[in-house]
């Protein structure tokens, strides 16, 4: 009888085995590919580091903080995922604390090496969940300056490629934030 499901909390369990909704699998799969890319994107940063820097110390700094960076990034994800699969408090009120420690890191390996640029593209979206759209396009203007500015300080110069591939990347961002679909 459904009286004895519910009060014996078969119901509950038997709602967490309901498929998904198709926005709900869809959100799931971009929420895994920005985890996926960011991972992938930090250890491509971190291959070109080694294998273009010279000094032993920066290459070591480079380690430390990747993983350190690594770390903290898996954390908040693991938090996120408890959250949403209603195992754990919610994450609101530490977020901002924790992408704000990893931006710090993510700016310290860019002052390294200017190959860190690329995990700029998945903070823009990590900056449009956690901020919402008004502060987020202000944080990925500032996120796209230090892309540009990485890339003139260890090349020596600005080229036209170092400005147009970051600002058609956050302009992308910017344009969906501002023009929603249906809207």
């Amino acid at each position: 009888k459904p009286d004895d499901l519910i009060s014996s909390g078969t119901a509950l369990a038997a709602a967490d085995q309901l498929p998904a909704s198709a926005g709900d699998v869809v959100l799931r799969v971009l929420r895994v590919g920005l985890h996926v890319g960011f991972a992938a994107l930090l250890g491509v940063g971190l291959v070109r580091m080694l294998v273009s820097e010279e000094s032993l110390g920066r290459r070591l700094l480079a380690i430390i903080l990747t993983g350190l960076l690594a770390a903290l990034y898996l954390v908040g994800t693991i938090a996120e995922k408890r959250h949403f699969g209603g195992r754990a408090p919610s994450t609101v009120q530490w977020a901002k604390w924790w992408l704000g420690g990893v931006v710090v890191l993510w700016l310290l390996l860019m002052y390294l090496n200017a190959d860190y640029s690329w995990l700029a593209f998945p903070l823009f979206f990590l900056h449009l969940h956690i901020l919402g759209p008004r502060h987020s396009l202000i944080a990925v203007t500032l996120l796209t300056a230090v892309v540009i500015g990485a890339g003139a300080f260890h090349s020596g110069s600005l080229s036209a490629p170092q400005v147009i591939g970051p600002v058609v990347g956050a302009g992308a961002l910017g344009a969906a934030v501002v023009f929603p679909e249906g809207a």
